[in-house]
């Protein structure tokens, strides 16, 4: 039933999202060509106006293809919200299917959707490189060099606990993003009956604010500790080592912590608290 649920709600966004996409692809294209006429116009020092047309048209596609990941995300939300917290939440629950379900069907869908809205980003950089003057494309290569390789000598010397952990807190992070979206509808709709919405949007400010503030905390220190334990090789550089190590692992459990919080937070709403009148 979990996979019929989950099936449901892809088919209910796959063509608004398909649409958005192909869209997106398009003003990729054109934001590409846009950018390779404006490079093209001061390598060459030319005076056309075509110059300025061609930024602004790069600029646009930026703001439009952003314009359209947020407009996915807006769909998955709303059915979120619709289907659980309005009217349509009385024919939601009178389906013979645990509540446990419907929210872990609700989530899935919305973890694919955003996996979709990554690709999708992915797929218009590749447009516009695409575009791209070979200079520029070459540039970017080295660019990527300059930064990436320092980290990659880093991870040759840290172990590989340390890159898992990493990993799993960027992905943690990630997917809290998204039960915290869920948290907030589910506590709006759970705290008064007029502005449920509203007051959703504004505890995802203000707890996704403190959240980040914490977050960045810890990374800066973790940053700290670091930098502090390449300067040399004495045992204070190792304790500063370790230091930073243990705040990556405090780190990536307040992430997992705060994700599995919300998640369920939402589900015992939905269960206990939840007020359709």
């Amino acid at each position: 039933m979990l996979l019929k649920l989950l099936k449901y709600d892809i088919k209910a966004v796959w063509k608004i999202a398909l649409t958005v996409s192909l869209i997106s692809f398009g003003v990729a294209a054109m934001g590409g060509a846009g950018y390779a006429a404006y490079i093209n116009g001061l390598a060459n020092d030319s005076d056309s106006p075509f110059i300025f047309v061609g930024f602004f048209g790069y600029l646009f596609s930026i703001f439009a293809i952003s314009g359209a990941c947020f407009t996915i995300s807006i769909v998955v939300f709303s059915r979120f919200y619709k289907n659980l917290f309005t009217d349509e939440g009385y024919l939601t629950f009178t389906l013979p299917v645990s509540r446990n379900k419907i929210h872990l069907a609700k989530t899935l869908n919305t973890v694919i959707w955003s996996v979709y809205q990554v690709i999708m980003a992915g797929i218009c950089i590749l447009i516009y490189s695409f575009f791209m003057p070979k200079s520029n494309i070459d540039s970017g290569i080295n660019m990527f060099e300059f930064f990436f390789e320092p980290i990659s000598r880093e991870f040759a010397v840290w172990d590989v606990l340390t890159i898992i952990e990493s990993l799993l807190t960027f992905i943690a992070l990630a997917l809290f993003s998204l039960c915290l979206v869920e948290m907030c509808i589910a506590l709006g709709a759970m705290l008064v009956k007029r502005g449920k919405l509203t007051l959703g949007i504004v505890l995802y400010m203000l707890i996704s604010g403190a959240v980040e503030t914490a977050g960045l905390i810890l990374i800066i220190l973790e940053s700290l500790f670091f930098d502090f334990s390449h300067l040399s090789n004495t045992p204070q550089a190792w304790v500063a080592h370790a230091m930073g190590a243990g705040l990556m692992f405090v780190n990536m459990l307040l992430s997992l912590g705060v994700l599995f919080l919300t998640y369920f937070l939402t589900q015992k709403i939905i269960d206990k608290k939840l007020n359709l009148a």
